[in-house]
């Protein structure tokens, strides 16, 4: 049932950090066969920002688990996204940052306990039309208290790294945006 999910993550992954080596081709390639699947490279993202190719992999992944996988699919899929950033000696740092962002949903997901993504990316409207604009931009995201004003929460995400690659996109919108570390707010 994930099948057209898993050939979209795969090859996003495989393209994350703007090239396709060879050999993440064929270790892509000889997955693919092993689960019956048939690989379409251009999905890869071909005029994609660095930026866009992390949040468009990110949310293949997320497309992934929300068809509810077996865990042990999961398990199995988070050691072959691993080979797979291994698979050309070059983790670049694109590779890293979904990695580890993914790893968070897989622990997430596998975890019998709730657990809390880490990073909240927050943003900060600077008058009314920034209000309205983030509210039309977020919708149905309603404003929280945030050091007496109010603020919209983007996204949640496990890994600092990726919260601010999606901090810096809605920085390049103009809006005010930080990053809030949610379980050092949430201790204190």
């Amino acid at each position: 049932a994930s099948a057209p999910q898993l050939v979209r993550l795969l090859v996003l992954m495989a393209s994350v950090d703007g090239r396709v080596d060879a050999r993440e081709r064929a270790m892509v390639q000889r997955f693919a066969k092993e689960w019956g699947l048939d690989i379409d490279w251009s999905l890869a993202p071909q005029d994609a920002s660095h930026n866009e190719r992390l949040i468009q992999t990110r949310r293949a992944f997320s497309d992934y688990l929300d068809t509810a996988p077996p865990a042990e699919q999961v398990t199995h899929l988070l050691d072959i996204l691993q080979a797979l950033v291994e698979a050309d000696d070059d983790v670049s740092r694109a590779e890293q940052v979904v990695y580890d962002e993914i790893s968070g949903q897989v622990q997430a997901f596998l975890s019998e306990v709730q657990q809390a993504a880490a990073y909240a990316v927050v943003l900060v409207p600077q008058g009314d039309a920034q209000d309205e604009a983030i509210r039309t931009l977020l919708k149905g995201v309603e404003p929280r208290t945030y050091a007496g004003g109010r603020a919209y929460v983007a996204g949640n995400f496990y890994s600092q790294d990726y919260a601010e690659v999606v901090r810096d996109e809605y920085r390049a919108l103009g809006f005010f945006t930080v990053v809030m570390n949610e379980l050092a707010a949430t201790a204190s």
